[in-house]
């Protein structure tokens, strides 16, 4: 899975009009996170964000690339080129000069819910992955976007506290926890010593957000672990909120509060 794109209709409207590729660049100006996919919500750790700059490029984000032949692809504002043809959008990125990643979008709704500036896709998604020119795979998808207008890619640098507030969960441990993201990329996370709060022992410890999608790499000892997280910043207060799945398929909801201390 991907990236996406739009069609024509508008919120309020009751039928729908063929927009010139002028007009459906427009309405995808701007950052994309998917939602759902064959109207299954999508795992947090599952998501991306996609950022039309303009008609003819768009960044994407992801905690990793969806197919295993890309996992150690750093998947942080990935260049892609844009090509809009009628009611459908490419994206195309190149890792080398063998093999290349192209996602071809076919438009057919648009939807504005909850506000103005919450809008919401559908697309027909058609995958076309070759792998040193040898292997084509295609999968057809319904997924769903939504529109994201804040970024908290700044916000979020300094010190904060806080715990789980979704009772029941392997996540609730009752402790305290204390993360420090530094402008770098990497954060700190500190473990109580008595009253005090030292640095763990983590030996690699990286991050990244993209609009309101926070992706977090990090290693202790020799497992690396990778974690993805929906951020909310409002002044000194942060919450995350998490869609995780369980190995038989089911889902649960994690959320955290917590507050800056620096």
């Amino acid at each position: 899975m991907l990236v996406a794109a739009v069609l024509c209709c508008a919120a309020a409207s009751v039928s729908c009009k063929k927009d010139s590729e002028d007009s459906l660049a427009d309405k995808l100006m701007g950052r994309w996170m998917v939602e759902a996919a064959n109207g299954n919500p999508i795992p947090t750790d599952e998501k991306l964000v996609v950022n039309f700059a303009s008609p003819t490029q768009a960044y994407l984000s992801a905690l990793y690339s969806a197919d295993p032949a890309f996992r150690e692809v750093k998947m942080q504002k990935q260049v892609n080129d844009v090509v809009f043809d009628g009611n459908s959008v490419s994206l195309t990125h190149r890792y080398t000069q063998q093999t290349v990643m192209k996602t071809t979008f076919q438009i057919y709704t648009v939807s504005r819910i909850y506000t103005v500036n919450k809008v919401a896709f559908d697309a027909d998604q058609a995958l076309d992955l070759t792998l040193k020119e040898e292997e084509i795979h295609t999968v057809q998808k319904s997924v769903r976007y939504v529109k994201v207008d804040k970024d908290e890619s700044q916000s979020i640098i300094g010190t904060w506290q806080g715990r789980c507030t979704s009772d029941g969960s392997a996540y609730d441990d009752g402790e305290e926890h204390r993360w420090q993201y530094l402008p770098d990329g990497s954060f700190v996370y500190y473990v109580k010593d008595g009253d005090n709060w030292v640095p763990g022992e983590n030996t690699v410890s990286e991050y990244f957000v993209d609009g309101v999608l926070l992706c977090t790499r990090w290693e202790s000892g020799e497992l690396e672990f990778q974690e993805a997280w929906e951020v909310s910043i409002n002044g000194s207060q942060m919450n995350w909120r998490a869609l995780r799945q369980r190995e038989d398929g089911s889902t649960f909801t994690v959320t955290f509060e917590m507050n800056r201390v620096l």
